[in-house]
């Protein structure tokens, strides 16, 4: 039984390290764009308080 097992194992393993793999490079991705879009954001925030102002 345990011969059985040991395929389930692998795979379960592969998946976790699969799942590892995947997170660190989301969080890559996710924290270089955070720059990119704070700074949209911020520009978006001073047009629309200089629109109120003209207003």
């Amino acid at each position: 039984m345990s011969a059985a097992k040991s395929p389930n194992l692998g795979i379960v393993i592969a998946g976790l390290l699969l799942g590892i793999l995947m997170a660190s490079m989301d969080s890559t991705i996710v924290a270089t764009a955070m720059v990119i879009l704070l700074g949209s954001l911020a520009e978006w925030t001073n047009l629309s308080g200089s629109h109120q102002l003209i207003s």
